[in-house]
């Protein structure tokens, strides 16, 4: 059989187990709340994003059935933790068995950092800095932007969604919101379009 082919076949299984094809959510877990951002792939979009608590996440997921979730992994750093750590571990190991039947990805906190701004160094504001640019800015609620009602769980969950869409589309991050595509050979935004010099 043809990987295409094969490709076409697990695309329906999933289909046919209620499975939302179209939809990619990234989770910043924590012990008792999580932040979240869903996006759309086609066309790429946010639709929905929030911090809500762990057990109306959890079914959501159980509901919507993402075709990706993507999510903020726990790292050791060699230092004594205390229980909030364990229990938000419980909890992202609940969010993947809840999407078990679909594809869920881990980022550590540096990943990110080092492919945004080639730094483990980098703060937050930073991060939220480029996801302004990639995205656009907050704007007004008369006119809201594209990153407008984020809070600082949902920055975070936008930061490991935005490197997983940016890595499966082969894209380096080139910066002011524009990145270099290694398949076509050109600079590009994150939703494809081209970008002249």
């Amino acid at each position: 059989m043809k990987l295409l082919q094969v490709k076409n076949i697990i695309y329906l299984l999933l289909k046919e187990r209620g499975v939302n094809m179209s939809k990619i959510i990234a989770i910043d877990a924590g012990t008792t709340e999580s932040g979240y951002v869903v996006f759309n792939k086609k066309p790429l979009g946010i639709i929905d994003k929030g911090k809500i608590s762990n057990e109306e996440l959890l079914q959501k997921l159980i509901e919507k059935k993402y075709e990706y979730t993507i999510l903020e992994m726990v790292q050791s750093y060699g230092m004594a933790v205390g229980n909030t750590v364990f229990e938000t571990c419980v909890w992202i190991g609940r969010f993947i068995q809840a999407n078990a039947k679909t594809y869920c990805k881990r980022y550590y906190r540096k990943e990110p950092k080092v492919y945004f701004a080639s730094s483990t160094k980098v703060n937050d504001k930073i991060l939220r800095s480029i996801m302004i640019d990639i995205w656009g800015n907050k704007g007004t609620k008369k006119k809201p932007g594209g990153t407008y009602g984020f809070t600082k769980d949902a920055w975070q969950a936008l930061v490991i969604g935005t490197l997983f869409i940016a890595k499966s589309k082969k894209l380096e991050y080139v910066g002011g919101g524009i990145f270099y595509n290694t398949n076509k050979k050109r600079k590009e935004n994150i939703k494809g379009e081209v970008k002249n010099d």
